[in-house]
């Protein structure tokens, strides 16, 4: 059980494509699911569980959290006043290390849900002449990523694959995968998705260099129907990085 004040910006995370821009991609739609910047404030107050579930796919257990909390607040003070709670944010997210060919990965689904107020994208123009806002209440996103290494150095340790700790200093390649979706009627984000290559120490005496490669591509809300024409729908783009480790 767990209970206090969230940082939320590493949520959605994966062994060979998060770090906030920091440590390995900068683009966010690499980085995260972008659906969720609607739902998902930054700061929560809010309590929440972790258990342990059967893992079809690995010996070691799957993890599954779920959260209740506050979006409201504000990360300027406590969030302790007489709106707490009057809006809720839900969330449940199931991760399941993965030890396919032998290899380490996981797989992981999530969904979050804001039952707050969002403006309603499919008359924006008559919102902004009239200045009547049309408003849609709650906005959920659910999300899938993946991560497989693909090879691995010989002679490191991989008895223990499938959490975390365990890989962040593994040497070696591997593919990750993001999808994203949000109701579009209030989330400008409908379709996400981003495919790539990662990976750590692949030249000899640069064991710590790290590296990545990986297109995105995301689809704009189709309710934003009389924007149509100074907007795309649809969008793509590419990022490429090598970190040398200085010292």
């Amino acid at each position: 059980m767990f209970i206090g004040r969230f940082d939320t910006l590493d949520g959605d995370t994966n062994n060979l494509v998060s770090g906030r821009g920091r440590t390995g991609f900068l683009n966010p739609q690499l980085a995260f699911s972008p659906n969720s910047v609607l739902t998902t404030p930054y700061v929560l107050n809010g309590l929440g569980a972790l258990a342990f579930t059967p893992n079809p796919f690995n010996e070691r257990p799957a993890a599954l959290s779920l959260v209740f909390a506050d979006p409201q607040v504000d990360p300027s003070d406590t969030g302790i006043n007489d709106n707490f709670f009057e809006e809720q944010y839900y969330a449940a997210e199931w991760r399941f290390p993965t030890k396919f060919f032998g290899l380490p990965g996981s797989q992981n689904i999530s969904y979050n849900y804001n039952t707050r107020e969002f403006l309603q994208l499919n008359n924006l123009t008559e919102q902004f002449i009239n200045r009547e806002k049309s408003s849609d209440s709650g906005a959920g996103v659910f999300a899938y990523n993946f991560h497989q290494y693909v090879y691995v150095e010989p002679g490191q340790d991989t008895a223990k694959v499938g959490y975390d700790a365990d890989q962040e200093r593994l040497q070696g390649v591997g593919v990750f995968g993001r999808v994203g979706y949000s109701n579009s009627d209030v989330n400008p984000f409908e379709w996400t998705f981003a495919l790539g290559l990662a990976g750590r120490g692949i030249i000899p005496t640069r064991d710590d260099d790290t590296f990545g490669i990986a297109p995105y591509y995301g689809r704009i809300s189709r309710e934003v129907s009389d924007l149509s024409d100074r907007l795309n729908k649809n969008y793509w783009g590419f990022e490429l990085y090598y970190n040398i480790a200085v010292a």
